[in-house]
């Protein structure tokens, strides 16, 4: 096998597995809530609705231009 061939097949591997995995099961609200209500606090539960969570777009640009991308991102709103 070349070293071209052995390039590209590098390439066509995912390049972090365990975050496509992480992104595609939290990317699921009821997912993401789930894991949420068994692994906060109860006195934190009990200030949180979280029937307001809401995922929102984690990329961004900053002031300088710079793009930048978060995993994923759910806003509480109180």
């Amino acid at each position: 096998m070349s070293t071209d061939d052995k390039n590209n097949k590098k390439a066509n591997k995912i390049a972090n597995p365990h975050d496509t995995t992480f992104k595609k099961l939290f990317g699921k609200k009821e997912i993401a809530k789930d894991v949420i209500e068994n692994n906060l606090p109860k006195e934190v539960l009990d200030i949180l609705d979280m029937d307001s969570l809401e995922k929102i777009d984690g990329n961004f640009v900053d002031e300088k231009l710079k793009e930048t991308f978060s995993d994923i991102i759910y806003l509480y709103v109180p």
